[in-house]
């Protein structure tokens, strides 16, 4: 899907949809081991389908996957108070908009892949690991700066 805005059923749908061809890519992948399609899906094919997707880079995107998700909260398995704080002192509001997007649609698509199989998939859900974190604090901060150079380069334009 296309649209930066779109409605909790559009929402759903997509994220179905995700998790279907992420299941079925990986498969074809992994020469149809299931095991090593769950693995490759966690380890890095799920990360970077969420952290590139539109709806976690655009902020009013971001929040309508945060008021849409079953998950919104799921940031805070990584995230404590204070460092949401620091990061909000630091960069404001809109900081933490793409990371509470980010965890949020990456257990929705995760959820959806355990309904889709949940005696397989359920078995290789797992915490993020330290390589997913240091992934997304990359991919955050290239985020920002892409963000923070597109509008210098706006402001710039009218001198």
């Amino acid at each position: 899907m296309s649209n930066l805005e779109f409605t909790s059923s559009e929402y759903h749908r997509e994220i179905s949809d995700l998790a279907d061809n992420l299941y079925s890519e990986a498969l074809e992948q992994n020469d149809n081991d299931h095991e090593s399609a769950i693995a490759a899906i966690y380890d890095h094919h799920l990360p970077e389908l969420v952290d590139g997707h539109q709806w976690v880079i655009y902020t009013y995107s971001s929040e309508l996957v945060e008021r849409f998700s079953d998950n919104a909260e799921a940031f805070m398995g990584v995230y404590d108070n204070e460092s949401i704080g620091a990061l909000v002192s630091d960069r404001g509001l809109d900081a933490v908009k793409p990371i509470i997007a980010y965890f949020a649609m990456y257990q929705d698509i995760s959820d959806r892949l355990n309904e889709r199989q949940p005696s397989k998939c359920a078995t290789k859900q797992r915490g993020h690991s330290i390589g997913e974190l240091i992934h997304l604090i990359i991919a955050s901060s290239i985020i920002f700066g892409v963000l923070f150079w597109g509008f210098n380069v706006f402001l710039n334009s009218f001198l």
